[in-house]
C-alpha cells in the first residue's frame, strides 16, 4: 500500500518545504493538480526537492498544452528523478476551457468545392491549404 500526500495548494515558494516535510513523515507518493494554480512549476520544484517519493500530477489539464512540450517535460523530470514521476492528464470541459484559456472548439468540414472550411463561433471561413489547422 502506498501512502499519498498532496502538495502545492499554497504559494509557489512553499513547495520545497512541503515536499521535504511530507517525505520526512514517510509519504510514498506526493501529488499536485491544477485546482487553483498552474501546476507544472510546482511539479518541477517537487521533483527537484524530493529524494525518494514518487512525484505525481493528479490532473494536468492537457487541452491547452502542446503534447510534445508536455511529454518532453515529463521525460526530463523522469530522467532527473530516476523514474519517480507520474502524470494524470485531463481534458476538463468545453466551458471551462473557453473561460480560462480562451480555447474555442473548431469543426473542420469539406466544402462543395473540396476546400477545407472552418466553422468558428458561427462564422464560416476558408482555411489555407495545409495538413493541420489550429486555433
Amino acid at each position: 500500500m502506498k501512502v499519498v500526500g498532496r502538495y502545492g495548494e499554497g504559494v509557489l515558494e512553499t513547495v520545497p518545504d512541503e515536499v521535504g516535510r511530507l517525505e520526512r513523515l514517510g509519504y510514498d507518493a506526493l501529488t499536485t493538480g491544477e485546482l487553483k494554480n498552474e501546476a507544472t512549476m510546482r511539479w518541477t520544484l517537487a521533483a527537484h526537492t524530493s529524494t525518494r517519493a514518487e512525484i505525481g500530477m493528479s490532473v494536468m489539464i492537457a487541452f491547452p498544452r502542446s503534447p510534445f512540450v508536455t511529454a518532453q517535460m515529463a521525460w526530463e523530470l523522469q530522467r532527473m528523478t530516476g523514474g519517480r514521476i507520474s502524470v494524470g492528464l485531463g481534458t476538463q470541459v468545453k466551458g471551462h476551457n473557453e473561460r480560462t484559456v480562451q480555447h474555442r472548439s473548431v469543426d473542420l468540414t469539406s466544402g462543395s468545392n473540396g476546400r477545407v472550411r472552418r466553422h468558428d463561433a458561427g462564422r464560416l471561413a476558408d482555411v489555407p491549404e495545409r495538413k493541420t489547422c489550429s486555433v
